[in-house]
């Protein structure tokens, strides 16, 4: 307190040592460094081409000064810009129909051509819609909202409760998918672990609040996720029930007590 009262001050700072050594060691310029070979423009040989010719005006065929007109060169001078055309349709679907002439019986009077097929019976979305829907919920995190907005830009709305009706119906079909994940899973030796808070807005009986938990694990190959809505060992045991014991398996966490119950149950994990 003396010093801070009647101390010596001073208006003048001095620089940090590591600031003078920065300041000695002249920056290396960010980016490519000037004068090396680049990689040049990637090339996309599995893209389409679709040609298209640009042809001088008639007007500009021929001299400007005395109206000779100009020979046609052989050759042409190419360029390639990459686009990207993305456009809704509407597959209209024409079933042919035959008509017998026969008396057998157990035959039908007429006989229709078979309906195309649909990943969602009755749906008027075909199976591309739902490929970009699972596209931009799982690979890019794209909220249903903005593909809902996305596809309206399009010209093809959709109203959101018919996705998530949708989804609904498809979650049954990445069953063994998810199966799959989580027995390649735990048949590996290292995991790392974390769990968060997660809000779900759906009422469950004897539970009070929305507070669930989001969980991850994550192995060499595989990062798996799943909702619970407690916090409890008993989560982290039965996720991880199917590892195999019989060598030691290294799990990084924290120190939550919940991990820490799972693992003395077992000396080979560590």
């Amino acid at each position: 307190m003396t010093q801070r009262l009647y101390g010596k001050h001073s208006e003048k700072s001095s620089k940090s040592s590591e600031a003078q050594a920065s300041e000695a060691k002249p920056k290396k310029p960010r980016g490519q460094a000037q004068g090396s070979k680049g990689h040049g423009r990637t090339t996309r040989p599995h893209l389409p081409k679709i040609e298209e010719v640009r042809d001088l005006h008639p007007d500009e065929r021929t001299c400007p000064q005395c109206n000779e007109p100009f020979d046609l060169f052989p050759g042409t001078e190419d360029s390639e810009i990459v686009e990207i055309s993305v456009k809704a349709y509407v597959r209209k679907i024409k079933r042919m129909r035959y008509k017998k002439h026969c008396k057998c019986p157990g035959v039908p009077g007429l006989i229709t051509a078979s309906t195309a097929p649909r990943l969602i019976p009755k749906s008027s979305f075909g199976v591309s819609i739902w490929v970009e829907a699972l596209i931009g919920k799982f690979l890019r995190c794209e909220p249903t909202n903005r593909f809902c907005a996305d596809l309206k830009s399009l010209g093809a709305p959709i109203a959101m409760g018919t996705l998530t009706g949708g989804f609904k119906m498809l979650a049954p079909l990445l069953e063994p998918v998810t199966s799959a994940f989580l027995d390649k899973h735990l048949a590996e030796k290292r995991f790392g672990g974390d769990e968060t808070t997660w809000k779900v807005f759906e009422e469950i009986k004897d539970k009070v609040g929305y507070r669930w938990y989001l969980w991850m694990t994550h192995s060499a190959s595989v990062v798996y996720y799943w909702m619970a809505p407690g916090r409890g060992a008993n989560v982290i045991k039965n996720h991880m029930a199917g590892l195999n014991l019989e060598t030691i398996i290294i799990f990084v966490c924290d120190r939550y007590n919940a991990y820490q119950c799972w693992a003395k149950d077992s000396p080979m994990i560590l």
